[in-house]
């Protein structure tokens, strides 16, 4: 079966242009490297919640821990 993992945050608003730099060469291609795919990125433009979202799909659960447990996992996040 399948796992999603979900992430949400902020961006600081200096950072904006270089999180976005990161985010479509670095996080996207690292994580579908990884494992995860159909990745989905969403922005909140109103309410009282985290500015980004992100979902990632993995084959298992099993697979999403050994990634979550990579070097290459921690250094992206």
């Amino acid at each position: 079966m399948s796992a999603k993992l979900i992430m949400r945050w902020n961006v600081r608003p200096d950072m904006e242009s270089e999180y976005f730099e990161f985010l479509v060469h670095e996080l996207i291609p690292a994580m579908n490297k990884l494992g995860i795919n159909e990745i989905q990125v969403w922005y909140t433009a109103y309410g009282e919640c985290e500015q980004k979202m992100a979902e990632g799909v993995s084959e298992s659960a099993d697979d999403m821990l050994r990634i979550m447990r990579t070097s290459e996992w921690n250094r992206l996040t």
